[in-house]
């Protein structure tokens, strides 16, 4: 099996020598597969395109956006290390055909339908001309995880099979003695890999097989250094985007690509690479069959490397090398990654074409055996594979058109209630943008896309739909007020209300407290310091004695890691004797209320627990339980009370007001609550505010940001008045000096000066110091 020798068979028998494409009847044979691959892929991309996938739901927006010519992203909305080829495809086919669930998918198609004569030279080279025809008939329909990533948009999974195949057919090109034109082919082979590069990373294993297949094939160094100049400027300008875009963002895609997690899970990964995630990429049962492709690959590689030790090297050796290098050097790469712990496998899709390598010698080994006989196991293989095609149109494209039809029927009665923007849960409901055109906007807090983000944010009336992140939970454990209702099956949560207006109770208000278990206590929680903190790694709990009974409305804790306790649980007892009764609960939850309405994530997070004691309890316990995966922390626990509902002051003092206040403050850097932090934007003629967008840059980054900050001038604080003493405790102890002024329902302190390396903290409900303790009335 010798592709130096191997001919290919002109009409009446006649022989043309080595010929890279098939003639006569398997060239019919190998338009037949091409016109089966296309088929199977564009078949796909009908069935899988309205899939409410979140990852394809953002991809299909991108080309929607492209097609539009709204924008051409760089990389993948909401992250930096994917690029957008695929997406830039797919928007410009869309633009031509017309926009719909199937054309915004076309430009992955495009990529799986040009990965099959790759397949096909690939197989052609390591074997004979029945080789390449079998490898290609491997790859013409594949599992169903293949052929969906090979037909539907959701990341550059198909590109990067295509670049793969590419790099290693120019390998070996480029590795023949005397090549004309090495340095186009160095120049191309730099570009390749720069676009390979730009699209998704994951193109390394690629790159470093290349590289060996390179010299296997018989290239010299004194060639890779005449082709290290051409090579840089290809890659270069291929990967031209991504330099571009970084140096632009603070070079953040090296700060987001995969973790590496080094070599002591370096044997666990490799043995779940071969027992689960490359039989699964393959369409096979795991297990202990899961060994099966790495004996038919060990097998293979011996076969090369007798072959390459009695033939010499050259294009036939470098090719059929080239399927266990890269093998290989993908195992490495994958199993040093988090990808094994995502469970991800669509990061191996590039090595289904080396492994239709392998199936396309073996069928070329069993042809020169049995002429007819030896095509069937391939043939019933992809046979097998056409059976499961059904079942895409029967029931997985009937169940997404369900809920695309659901989806716009909620929509209609969404848009006659007025809302235009609605929280929802990413996975289910984030593909509704794009299927129903972007008339109501979707979003939660893991937002990809940065206009949909901040019209979550800036929405003063929340509706929600599905129970986003357990909101309904969220609501009725601190006392607040929603309606449910129904429709189109979707559950939908409006009339969102905050519960009655709250006051910090004074410090005085607590006569003695005991902390039992943990490091720290009271003293940690109680400071209004942001660096000291209670840590509990098991249940423990608080007893707090009360200078007036009753009086506690809430119980707030702050965590400047977010490391809260999973559930809080609240008692009262009225004097000693008296029995323990429940008065609240709750779990940890990503929402806070802030104004009027709750808001999720980590920006001003805080957990609250809303407290009912009967009137004449004056103790209380408060029972943690210890975080699920991490220790509890706490690093300031307040005790609030019911607020004057008329706070006196400027008398109706709106965002407007209160603007105009900051602005004659002579204020540059405003930090308030995460409500009325938004409401002040573009009311403060440029002036920071210390919002989301601001805080987070351009688009919501995935790193979070500290709210820390030195005191100057020009910086103003604007807290609830209710609560406001915090503030002013965390001010006089780090010897800041302020103007305080009430304005209706908040007071604002505008610094005009403070004690040298003082270092502040803004929590959104009141300011915390990194430093002296605070004290105080």
């Amino acid at each position: 099996m010798d592709t130096d020798t191997a001919t290919s068979v002109r009409p009446g028998g006649s022989s043309a020598g080595v010929a890279l494409w098939p003639a006569g009847r398997k060239l019919a044979a190998f338009a037949l597969i091409l016109a089966l691959g296309m088929a199977c892929r564009f078949y796909a991309a009908w069935c899988f395109g309205p899939s409410w996938s979140s990852d394809h739901g953002i991809a299909c927006l991108m080309a929607r956006h492209v097609a539009l010519g709204r924008e051409l992203p760089v990389f993948y909305y909401g992250q930096p290390y994917m690029g957008s080829l695929e997406m830039i495809a797919g928007g410009a086919i869309a633009r031509v055909l017309g926009i719909n669930e199937t054309t915004l998918s076309l430009g992955t198609a495009l990529f799986g339908i040009l990965l099959l004569p790759l397949v096909y030279l690939w197989g052609r080279k390591a074997a004979d001309v029945n080789g390449g025809l079998a490898a290609m008939l491997l790859c013409a329909v594949g599992s169903r995880h293949f052929l969906q990533f090979m037909s539907w948009s959701f990341g550059a999974y198909a590109c990067n099979a295509f670049f793969s195949a590419v790099l290693v057919l120019l390998a070996v090109r480029l590795a023949a003695p005397g090549r004309r034109g090495a340095a186009r082919l160095w120049l191309l082979a730099g570009f390749i890999a720069g676009l390979g590069w730009w699209s998704n990373q994951i193109i390394v294993p690629a790159c470093i097989a290349a590289a060996a297949v390179f010299f296997a094939g018989g290239g010299r160094i004194v060639q890779a250094l005449r082709g290290a100049v051409p090579a840089i400027a290809g890659f270069a300008a291929g990967s031209f985007p991504f330099w571009a875009w970084n140096i632009a963002n603070g070079w953040e895609t090296f700060q987001e690509l995969g973790v590496r997690r080094g070599w002591n899970v370096f044997a666990q990964n490799t043995g779940s690479f071969s027992l689960r995630f490359l039989p699964e990429v393959l369409g096979l049962p795991g297990g202990r069959a899961g060994w099966i492709p790495f004996a038919a690959l060990s097998v293979f590689t011996a076969w090369a490397v007798r072959a390459a030790w009695k033939g010499g090297r050259g294009p036939a050796a470098a090719c059929r090398l080239a399927v266990p290098l890269l093998a290989v050097f993908s195992i490495v790469v994958f199993s040093m990654s988090c990808h094994p712990k995502a469970a991800t496998t669509r990061h191996l899709l590039a090595l289904v074409p080396a492994a239709a390598v392998v199936g396309g010698a073996a069928t070329s080994w069993l042809v020169r055996k049995a002429p007819l006989l030896g095509w069937l196991p391939a043939c019933a293989a992809v046979v097998w594979q056409l059976t499961a095609l059904p079942q895409y149109a029967l029931e997985i494209r009937p169940k997404y058109i369900a809920h695309r039809d659901a989806g716009a029927r909620l929509a209609d009665s969404l848009q006659e209630s007025g809302a235009g923007v609605v929280a929802a849960p990413y996975v289910r409901m984030h593909a509704l943008n794009w299927l129903l055109g972007e008339r109501v906007v979707f979003s939660d807090y893991k937002e990809s896309y940065p206009p949909n983000a901040d019209a979550l944010e800036r929405a003063t009336r929340l509706v929600a739909v599905e129970n986003p992140e357990g909101l309904i939970g969220f609501i009725r454990q601190t006392g607040g007020e929603f309606a449910a209702r129904d429709i189109a099956g979707f559950t939908v949560c409006d009339g969102i209300m905050p519960p009655p207006r709250l006051a910090e109770a004074a410090p005085g208000a607590v006569v003695s407290a005991v902390a039992e278990g943990g490091e720290g206590g009271w003293a940690e929680i109680t400071d209004g310091r942001e660096d000291t903190a209670w840590v509990f790694n098991a249940p423990a709990e608080l007893t707090v004695r009360l200078a007036r009974a009753g009086n506690v409305a809430m119980v707030r804790l702050f965590s400047a890691s977010r490391q809260y306790p999973s559930r809080v649980e609240v008692l009262a007892a009225a004097g000693d004797g008296g029995e323990w009764g429940g008065v609240g609960a709750g779990s940890a939850s990503p929402w806070f209320w802030s104004g009027s309405r709750p808001y999720c994530g980590r920006l001003f997070q805080r957990m609250e627990v809303r407290v009912s004691a009967p009137p004449d309890a004056d103790r209380l316990k408060i029972r943690f339980s210890a975080g699920e995966r991490a220790p509890a922390v706490i690093a300031e626990l307040q005790l609030l009370e019911e607020a004057d509902a008329t706070p006196g002051g400027m008398g109706d003092c709106g965002p407007e007001e209160l603007a105009a206040v900051l602005r004659r403050g002579g204020a540059v850097r405003v930090y308030a609550d995460r409500w009325l932090a938004n409401e002040l934007a573009g009311r403060m003629d440029g002036a920071w505010c210390s919002r989301r967008p601001d805080l987070y840059g351009p688009r919501p980054l995935r790193r979070a940001v500290a709210l820390s900050f030195v005191p100057a001038e020009g910086i103003a604080l604007v807290a609830d008045a209710a609560q406001a003493g915090l503030t002013r405790r965390t001010l006089l102890a780090a010897g800041v000096s302020a103007a305080e002024e009430r304005a209706g329902p908040w007071t604002v302190f505008s610094l005009t000066g403070g004690a040298g390396g003082t270092e502040l903290v803004w929590a959104g409900f009141g300011c915390l110091t990194r430093g002296a303790p605070v004290s105080g009335p």
